[in-house]
């Protein structure tokens, strides 16, 4: 078994309730005071940010099972069939392969991978996906010579691809600033009086 791990992204969250509160509360003093106290009051809010780096393990299982069994087996050991989201984790998944294996693409207008997230990149070879075989359904696998994908029945056997997430968040503190008194109930109620 072959894994492989890469960095994917930096995606920066919010944690909702906090930010959403602290922008209210942000609002509500600038709102509510001088001109004077709003630019104190604008440079003291600063953002309470998390930032999510996200990275994939890539598992190459050599068993050969129908993408469906493969699927399931991905799942069962909390992955799924791997998503291909650009050219830099094609050519990594391209790698890892020694035969045509199965990734988390499959016919539904090929728009959607196993976990249904939108398939925003496709790596097609020419004259594909054909469609053919009408009565089966067909599901994208990576073909070993060229890294492009061809549509197969889903019913045949190959190897496979799952694809695990790895997150990990780092905490970045606010230091807020104000004359106003969190702990006033007027102050409370006007900043909840703010939340949709």
């Amino acid at each position: 078994m072959k894994e492989l791990t890469f960095e994917r992204e930096v995606l920066i969250s919010f944690s909702s309730y906090l930010f959403l509160l602290l922008l209210i509360f942000c609002t509500f003093l600038t709102q509510t005071s001088t001109y004077s106290e709003k630019k104190t009051f604008a440079d003291c809010c600063v953002l309470f940010l998390f930032t999510e780096q996200r990275s994939s393990k890539y598992i190459l299982v050599e068993t050969l099972q129908t993408w469906h069994d493969a699927k399931n087996y991905c799942r069962s050991k909390n992955t799924d069939l791997a998503k291909v989201r650009n050219t830099l984790e094609n050519d990594e998944v391209y790698k890892m392969l020694e035969k045509a294996s199965w990734i988390g693409l499959h016919r539904k207008l090929w728009s959607k991978w196993s976990d249904q997230s939108p398939a925003t990149f496709t790596n097609w070879n020419k004259g594909q996906p054909d469609n053919t075989g009408s009565s089966k359904t067909s599901c994208a696998a990576v073909n070993t010579t060229t890294g492009m994908w061809w549509n197969v029945a889903c019913d045949t056997e190959q190897e496979f691809i799952c694809e695990k997430l790895i997150l990990s968040k780092r905490r970045f503190k606010l230091r807020l600033q104000s004359e106003t008194d969190l702990n006033d109930p007027t102050a409370q109620q006007q900043i909840l009086e703010q939340v949709p």
